[in-house]
This record gives structure tokens, C-alpha cells and sequence, in this order.
């Protein structure tokens, strides 16, 4: 040992040891600036995603701030919104597929778990939506689709021709319609899927491409079980689509901004695929549609919205579904200094994820079903 000491000691005196430990010293501190840049970068994205613009259009509030009316601790910000039927809030999880949140809203204590029981396992890349006594279960790995009853929650294999799909809802017993790839045109395109032949009808010409065919028709689907139409909302432009159950064009509505045209741009990797070079430019943010009425977030401030107002809550404006009128917009504040996740509605109630609390409002008086 004595005679090492010196030995090493000797080396680390040598230019070769200085040498090295200044590379290592340099490749750290690249590794350390790539870090920092990275998160960032990812804070940039996160602002970008949020920030609210004002454009030259005008909003027309039917009742300024709507309040809540109830609210409950979820004591997670991993759910989400499943579904409600009659008194029953049913909340899905992110991170535990399986797991069902039921609130009860009219008895204490209000909230109890329940599991879906299902032979296969479910990723945690699988969405639930609740409807009557019924219940689907959308697996976005697999492309799975699962039914079942929420008197035992026991849920079976719904189809067999799995195919990709990014967007799906449920229409009638053994009908979904989805967002789904078609290689023919390299584009999203809206498809129904049934149970029993054709399995798959695609219908090429609803969305309409602007720069890709892929972000640039990204967006929400939703069914209107009351007016039996089928609803697709852009994220990134002023318009939405209507549409009755068998895909059949009704009308293209437009929202109150006069964003015509999707404000992204994108790259192609090295392996042929593309992703966004830049942050979107977000238009419509949520949506849901409920009896007569669409209800959409937007994140574009009119220029009779109030700025210091404007930061700090969430504009639901409201479009006739029957013609695509725009009869109104409302505001929903903050609620202990979270905004809205998630929204959905139901009736007359305005149902949200807020935090980690699950929040009720009553509609404003006009939208009351």
C-alpha cells in the first residue's frame, strides 16, 4: 500500500490525469446544460400550452362568473371524468386503469371505489366512459375495447379487429366511432366500428387537412345522445363538425375566433415519422357537448374580455347544436387556485376537475336542460 500511494499520487500529477479529469469536467457540464435545457424547454412548452391570446372578435357573456356549487377532495390529480348517471359521478384514473371513483352526491360519505374485473390487463394508456348501466373501456396499446354493466363492473372483449385508433366514443351497444390512421391517404381520418360486417367504414373527407393531416386535424370527439349526432372540435382552428351516427356530413360550424387555420409547424424524423417543430398555437382547448348545446373552452381572448379577469378563469362559450349558432359564453373561476383539467356536462350541471377536487356548477339559465 505504501509503496501505491505514492505511485498514484505521481499520476495524478502527470498532464495525461489533468488532461482527462478537465474532459470529464467538460462532458459533465455539457450533460448538465443539455438537463437544465431540456427542462426549460419543457416549462416553455407547459407556458405556451396556457397563455391565453387576444384577437379582434368579440364575447358576449351571458352571466359573468358562474360559482360553485358543491365540491369534493379527490385527493388525486390523475382522474379524470367517466361519466354521470342520475345522481353518480363516475371518475376514471390515469395511473390505475382499473380503478372506478364513484361520488355519490346526494349521500355521506360520498365517495367510494370500485374495480373493473377484467381477464386481460389494461394499460395505463386506457380510457372508461360511463353511460346508463353500461360501461366502455378504450385500451389506446392495444386498441382493445371492453363493455360491461356497472352493477358488477365484469367487463368482456367488445371487438376483435384491433386496429390503431387515438380518439373513440361509444354510440349505440355495438357501435364506436373513432379517430383512427388510414395508410391509403397517410392521414387521420373518422371511422365507424361495429361488431358484426364491414367492421370498419372509414370516411375520408370529414376532417380536412391544412398543413400534415395529422396535427393539424388533431382534436375532440364527442356523441350527443339526445340529438343523435356525432361532434369533432379542432384544437388548433376555429371549427367543428357535425355529424349524424353513420358519419354523414350535417354541417361545418366555425367558433367566435377567426383562427381559420391551424398555426403549427412540424418536422420529419429520421425515421419517417413526424412530430410539432414549435408549440402550438391552441384555439379550443376542452369541449363537451350536452342536450341542445356544445360547450368549448377556448383560449383565445376576446377584445372585450377583461386581461386581469381573463388570466384566471376558463371561458366556456356556447354554440347551438342543431346550426352551429354562437348564443353565449360564461366564465368559471379558479377554485382554491386551480383551474379547470376537465370539464363536462350533464343537465343543468357543469361537472370539473379542478386540483384535486372534483366541482359542481350550475349552468347559466339559458343552457339549462
Amino acid at each position: 500500500m505504501a509503496a501505491y500511494w505514492p505511485s498514484f499520487l505521481n499520476y495524478r500529477n502527470t498532464k495525461s490525469f489533468k488532461a482527462l479529469t478537465i474532459i470529464r469536467m467538460r462532458r459533465l457540464a455539457v450533460l448538465i446544460i443539455i438537463f437544465i435545457g431540456s427542462v426549460f424547454f419543457m416549462l416553455f412548452l407547459n407556458y405556451v400550452s396556457k397563455k391565453k391570446v387576444e384577437l379582434d372578435f368579440v364575447r358576449t357573456l351571458v352571466q359573468p362568473t358562474i360559482q360553485p356549487e358543491r365540491h369534493w377532495d379527490i385527493r388525486s390529480r390523475t382522474h379524470y371524468i367517466a361519466g354521470k348517471v342520475s345522481t353518480k359521478i363516475y371518475l376514471g384514473n390515469n395511473i390505475a386503469p382499473r380503478k372506478i371513483t364513484i361520488v355519490e352526491t346526494n349521500l355521506e360519505p360520498a365517495i367510494k371505489e370500485d374495480t373493473i374485473k377484467v381477464s386481460e390487463g389494461l394499460r395505463k394508456a386506457s380510457f372508461i366512459t360511463v353511460d346508463s348501466n353500461a360501461f366502455t373501456v378504450f385500451d389506446l396499446v392495444s386498441y382493445s375495447v371492453y363493455k360491461g354493466s356497472t352493477m358488477d363492473w365484469k367487463a368482456t372483449r367488445f371487438m376483435t379487429n384491433n386496429s390503431f385508433y387515438a380518439e373513440a366514443v361509444p354510440i349505440h351497444h355495438n357501435t364506436i366511432i373513432v379517430r383512427t390512421f388510414r395508410d391509403t391517404v397517410r392521414e387521420y381520418v373518422l371511422a365507424k366500428k361495429t361488431k358484426s360486417p364491414p367492421l370498419t367504414e372509414y370516411k375520408t373527407t370529414l376532417l380536412e387537412k391544412q398543413i400534415d393531416g395529422l396535427f393539424c386535424t388533431d382534436g375532440m370527439l364527442h356523441f350527443n345522445e339526445k340529438t343523435n349526432q356525432v361532434v369533432y372540435v379542432y384544437y388548433y382552428r376555429n371549427q367543428f363538425i357535425t355529424m349524424d351516427t353513420s358519419l354523414n356530413l350535417l354541417y361545418r360550424g366555425t367558433t367566435i375566433d377567426p383562427v381559420t387555420t391551424a398555426r403549427i409547424k412540424t418536422a420529419r424524423l429520421k425515421d419517417g415519422s413526424v412530430t410539432l417543430a414549435s408549440p402550438p398555437y391552441l384555439v379550443n382547448n376542452r369541449s363537451h357537448t350536452n342536450g341542445n348545446y356544445l360547450f368549448i373552452n377556448s383560449r383565445i381572448k376576446a377584445k372585450n374580455d377583461d386581461s386581469e379577469l381573463f388570466a384566471k378563469i376558463t371561458v366556456i362559450d356556447v354554440y347551438v347544436l342543431l346550426n352551429g349558432t354562437y348564443v353565449g359564453s360564461f366564465y368559471i373561476p379558479e377554485f382554491l387556485g386551480h383551474e379547470i383539467k376537465e370539464f363536462k356536462v350533464f343537465d343543468s350541471t357543469l361537472v370539473a376537475i379542478q386540483g384535486h377536487y372534483l366541482v359542481t356548477y350550475t349552468l347559466p339559465n339559458p343552457f339549462k336542460e
